[in-house]
C-alpha cells in the first residue's frame, strides 16, 4: 500500500504558522487529517512520495523547471524529493546538503532538520495518506 503525505512551500516563513502542520523553513508538511489540497492556508499542496520505497529527503528547490505531480501534471511546484533505498544511502546523500559530514543517520535526520529539509527517516507512515 503506497505512504504519502502533503508538501507544500511557504516563500515567506518568517513567523509562519498554521494548525495541522509541521515546518522546516520554507518546507511545510500536513500532519492532521486536512483537506490539504484544496489550498488549506492559502498554499498549493502536493502529495509527496510513496514513503514506503525508501528513505525520502524534502527540500525547497528554486531551480526553474520546478517539479510537477502525477497527480496534477499541469501545476509547478517548487519541492523537490530525493529518495534513499536505506540508512547508509541516506547519510551519503545527507552529506550533499548539510556542511558537517553525518556519522549515522540519526545525525544525518537532526542536521536535515536544522537546514530546513525533510525526511522521512524514522517517521510513522502519515496514517491518511495511503492508497
Amino acid at each position: 500500500m503506497a505512504q504519502f503525505r502533503p508538501f507544500a512551500i511557504e516563500n515567506n516563513p518568517v513567523g509562519f504558522s498554521l494548525a495541522g502542520t509541521e515546518i522546516f523553513e520554507h518546507i511545510v508538511v500536513g500532519v492532521d487529517e486536512l483537506d490539504y489540497y484544496n489550498n488549506y492556508g492559502g498554499l498549493a499542496w502536493i502529495a509527496g512520495p510513496d514513503e514506503e520505497n525508501g528513505i525520502i529527503i524534502a527540500y525547497h528547490d528554486t531551480i526553474i523547471p520546478l517539479h510537477s505531480n502525477s497527480l496534477n501534471p499541469g501545476a509547478q511546484y517548487n519541492i523537490g524529493f530525493l529518495r534513499a533505498a536505506n540508512e547508509i544511502e541516506f547519510v551519503k546523500l545527507a552529506q550533499n546538503f548539510v556542511e558537517v559530514i553525518p556519522p549515522t543517520a540519526d545525525e544525518a535526520k537532526a542536521q536535515l532538520e536544522q537546514n530546513g529539509y525533510w525526511t522521512s527517516y524514522q517517521r510513522p507512515f502519515w496514517p491518511y495518506g495511503s492508497i
